[in-house]
């Protein structure tokens, strides 16, 4: 048995309600673009808390400029892994991805649904 096994074994073993929906749940995560918009909102975020001691001269300390320094550097660095993980295609496709493309490898045509007519 793979690790993977054995943890599944584990938790129908334990909680059996909790491994069958757990298992059965199909993940559907958007990584890459998630850390891009928190990457961005972080990057404005410390912008704006930086346009203090810079315009305005105020909060000139040395933690409060180092501080901003941090948050910029955590947001450049969440938004540029999000543009290389998308970039890269390291999504795994979820189960709409896949459903389209078997059927269009499968050659058939997708078609309106047909409307429905009210009889009176």
């Amino acid at each position: 048995f793979g690790s993977s096994s054995v943890q599944i074994l584990c938790i129908e073993a334990c909680a059996p309600s909790v491994c069958k929906s757990s298992v059965a749940m199909v993940c559907e995560c958007q990584w890459g673009l998630t850390t891009m918009i928190f990457g961005f909102i972080i990057v404005c975020a410390a912008g704006v808390f930086s346009f203090f001691p810079v315009v305005l001269d105020l909060f000139k300390y040395d933690w409060y400029i180092m501080l901003c320094w941090a948050w910029f550097i955590l947001g450049a660095s969440l938004l540029s892994f999000g543009c290389i993980y998308e970039c890269l295609g390291c999504q795994p496709q979820g189960r709409w991805a896949k459903s389209r493309e078997e059927a269009s490898e499968t050659g058939d045509v997708a078609s309106a649904p047909t409307p429905y007519v009210m009889i009176s």
